[in-house]
């Protein structure tokens, strides 16, 4: 397994929202809030041990690739991957994908983004491994959803089916992808128990992925058609390609979906109120100048 487990790091966010610290030309993927390292970095470091450097890639804007290559020197140059112009993720996964299926016809990908935070990195890369076994003998897109600890309304949800079999962590068969709810609706999800929290994280077949795109969005399948490893086909791709999330796209739609249940101790840290609870409840320690900006903008919420 792990000699064909690709894994793409989703890096092309322009996230403003921990301004002044994070800005347009260094987003917060590329900060460190705790000293451990950028978001990006540690995303990498937790990633490493399930494949090598020379299969991990990195989607992200043109203007972002000196950073990427200052902060993941190991990975090579030419797996990563600039999006000329910013389509949204289905684009980016589908050219992705493809690129690595030319290099291995028997590529399970694993997709994610760079600036998520995970308490429990062996429980992490325990349930990784699980869902790219599912997705090998099941030949299905297996999304990782977080057991929600509050009904958010900052999260898209996943309604999960029935069980998917007798394994040792449990997965499921998926009914519904749903919007970011109201408050009500959320409550309503957290006291049925039957959905979790969309991370963003996904696990697939290259071909499967593929396959669900020629279906779903023939558009981008069209493009892929002509695939060629030059800069030129890249700023083709993105210019001409439809601008649409991987969840509308295929989530939505496709048959072949499941999702394994986290349980890692998950946060994406979006906003400084996300910060403040993460810290309280977890007692990390953040750089001084970051707790420094969080203290002054929370200050000036009403």
């Amino acid at each position: 397994m792990a000699n064909h487990l690709h894994v793409i790091l989703m890096a092309g966010g322009e996230g403003t929202r921990f301004a002044p610290l994070s800005t347009p030309e260094r987003p917060k993927q590329f900060l460190d809030f705790f000293g451990q390292g950028s978001f990006l970095q540690q995303t990498f470091q937790r990633l490493e041990p399930l494949t090598t450097p020379e299969r991990v890639y990195v989607s992200t804007q043109e203007r972002y690739i000196a950073l990427v290559e200052e902060q993941l020197p190991r990975i090579p140059q030419q797996n990563i991957i600039a999006e000329i112009q910013k389509k949204n993720t289905a684009p980016a996964l589908a050219y992705m994908t493809r690129e690595i299926l030319g290099r291995d016809p028997e590529a399970i990908v694993a997709s994610f983004p760079s600036d998520q935070v995970i308490d429990r990195i062996p429980r992490f890369q325990e349930i990784v491994r699980h869902a790219a076994m599912i997705a090998q003998q099941e030949q299905r897109i297996v999304t990782i959803g977080i057991l929600p600890e509050w009904p958010s309304t900052d999260y898209g949800y996943i309604q999960i089916d029935d069980l998917l079999g007798n394994q040792h962590v449990a997965t499921h068969k998926v009914r519904a992808f749903v919007e970011k709810p109201n408050a009500a609706v959320a409550e309503s999800y957290l006291e049925a128990g039957t959905y979790l929290w969309n991370a963003g994280m996904f696990v697939f077949p290259a071909k499967v992925l593929l396959a669900e795109i020629k279906t779903y969005l023939p558009e981008i399948d069209a493009l892929l058609s002509d695939f060629v490893h030059t800069m030129a086909y890249c700023r083709e791709f993105f210019t001409r390609t439809p601008s649409i999330s991987i969840d509308h796209g295929i989530m939505e739609h496709s048959k072949r979906i499941a999702v394994v249940k986290a349980d890692f101790g998950w946060s994406d840290i979006g906003t400084w109120e996300g910060l403040k609870y993460f810290v309280e409840r977890t007692g990390a320690r953040l750089h001084s100048d970051v707790e420094k900006a969080m203290r002054e903008m929370l200050a000036r919420r009403p």
